[in-house]
Order: C-alpha cells, then structure tokens, then sequence
C-alpha cells in the first residue's frame, strides 16, 4: 500500500489546499467553470513564479512561511526549536544551511541559489546550499511551471500536524497520524540532488514512521513541511534577514489572556 498510496495523497493537505484554491484564487477567476460534484476548476491553479516582474507582473511580492521540521540535526541552534524557516518565494525556494565553516554574508539566503551550487556536503547527493529556482522546485511539468500558488498557500497554514516544530509531542504525534490529522506535507529536499524536483516520496512508509515518531531531519531525501507558525507565527524572521527597512507586522493570533507568545517567541530567535 505504501507503494501504491502517495503519503501526500492519503492525508487532509489536499483537501484542505483545494479549497484554499476554490476559495481564494476561485474568487478572482471570472472564466471559472467548476465541476458540479466538486465545485473545484483546473483553472484556479496559478504558478508561484508567475508573482514576479517577468510578464508584467508589478504587485507585492509574496514571501510564504513554512516550517521545516526536524528533530536532529548540524544546527544546534535549531535542536530546542525542532524546526527551521523554509520559504517559498516567486524566485526560489528553500532553507539555510548550516555550514561548519563560516559562511560569507553575501552566501547566506536566497543568494546562495544565486551564485550556484557548491560542492557536496557530508550526506551523498546532499549539497551545501539549501536553496531552488521556483520553476525547477517540486511540480516540474512539460512547461516547467514549478511549485503552485495553491500549494504554497497549504503549507504555510499547515496548522494541525503530527510534527509541529517547537510544539511536537511524541504522544500527540502518534495520536494524530494513527488518526490521519495530517495538514503538513513531505516534499523533496532542495539539497537533494536527485529528489528536489519531487512533490512527494515514491516510497511513503519510510517517512510515514519518520512523522509518527517525530524522527524528521533536513538531511533526509524529502523534508516534511507545516505551518510556518511552528517555526516563527509573526511571519517576521525571514522579513529581518532580507533587512527590510520598514516592517509591519500584525499579530491576529488567537491571544485572549494578551501574552504575546508570537513576539515573545520570535524574541528569543535573536
């Protein structure tokens, strides 16, 4: 059955990012012919890399927050936390890495896709720089359209989830896959050589155990992806590293005793 049943298939995300879809990108799209069972149109898919400059495109651009979690890893920063950011932008997608040398600044984020891919870390077939085009990442189809607007949208409100970053409990992990309350989703990693065009392992059953017992890692052949709240909920750490000048941010958690754990949370990144 692992086999034959995609990990990503037999969960809520798809469900949960459909209508997203319908809801959202549906809304705006006037040739919309939804199917009469479903409500659901082929044509509310929208490609990341379309939100840039290229095409004519000149609204915001969109930076999405994901968590990728991981219970073990080089990064002893990230040992207490049990996640690191992971964004998906209309240009690139993917995490830092922890290098055991000191990095140059100009090597950190989104410029190390720029600059190229460096020579292979200590895992085989894993590189140093975390780091894909939008277009070549995850869905690559005859057009080469990449990761969809939809499927950004899923992951970063990924809420409910057996591994939750900082949040995991491996009790309540258990509970919640045996039960299938699983919003997060297992994508190939961008440091893999040969799975970063991946959307979802061919072999689920590995992985499946991997979120059961809370064992996920960014050194394995695919990453398991939530909500970027599990990481950081203000949606600001990735806002400061691009050292933006002036940033607004609107705390909307559900916060009705005022203790700002977002902020608070956030602070302790520093």
């Amino acid at each position: 059955m692992a086999w034959r049943v995609d990990i990503n298939q037999f969960s809520m995300h798809q469900l949960y990012r459909n209508r997203l879809v319908s809801c959202y990108l549906g809304a705006s799209n006037t040739g919309r012919s939804p199917n009469r069972f479903t409500g659901l149109d082929r044509t509310d898919k929208m490609a990341l890399k379309d939100l840039r400059e290229i095409g004519g495109y000149d609204g915001p651009y969109p930076v999405f927050n994901a968590a990728l979690n991981l219970v073990k890893g080089q990064d002893l920063a990230w040992q207490e936390r049990k996640a690191e950011s992971f964004v998906m932008t209309p240009r690139y997608c993917g995490y830092d890495v922890w290098l055991e040398e000191q990095d140059s600044p100009l090597l950190r984020g989104e410029r190390q896709a720029e600059v190229g891919i460096a020579e292979p870390g200590q895992r085989k077939n894993l590189l140093r720089f975390g780091y894909r085009k939008t277009e070549e990442y995850a869905f690559p189809t005859p057009r080469w359209q990449g990761l969809f607007l939809g499927t950004a949208m899923g992951i970063s409100g990924a809420a409910a989830s057996p591994n939750m970053g900082f949040y995991t409990s491996m009790p309540v992990a258990i509970l919640m896959t045996v039960f299938n309350v699983r919003l997060g989703q297992w994508m190939g990693n961008p440091r893999h050589k040969k799975t970063f065009e991946q959307s979802t392992p061919r072999w689920g059953l590995t992985y499946l155990l991997n979120e059961l017992f809370a064992g996920t890692t960014d050194e394995a052949a695919y990453v398991y992806l939530s909500d970027g709240g599990h990481f950081d909920n203000m949606a600001l750490y990735e806002m400061v590293k691009r050292r933006c000048g002036l940033i607004i941010v609107c705390d909307a958690e559900a916060d009705d005793k005022y203790e700002y754990r977002g902020l608070g949370n956030l602070r302790q990144q520093d």
